[in-house]
């Protein structure tokens, strides 16, 4: 559902959240925080228990700047990552 849920995309050239791109680490984890906090209370009023963060790349993108981006999102504790891969 709308809201619900944080999507992340990753390609050569940066990270985005929700279509906002961002360079800085410290930035991102700013707005990520941000971002997962309202997806959070708007699925718990939904009721909805799945997923909250999607982190997306497609097959060209460097498994490596995944990773590191994988990194930042853990490193502000959130675990539960759905990974989706775009094979377009």
């Amino acid at each position: 559902k709308e809201g619900d849920q944080v999507f992340i995309s990753v390609d050569d050239e940066g990270v985005w959240i929700n279509q906002d791109p961002y360079t800085s680490r410290g930035d991102f984890q700013d707005a990520l925080r941000q971002e997962v906090a309202v997806a959070e209370g708007k699925a718990k009023a939904a009721k909805y228990e799945g997923p909250i963060l999607f982190l997306k790349g497609d097959t060209k993108t460097n498994y490596g700047r995944v990773r590191v981006v994988m990194e930042w999102i853990q490193a502000i504790n959130i675990q539960d990552i759905a990974l989706v891969v775009d094979t377009e």
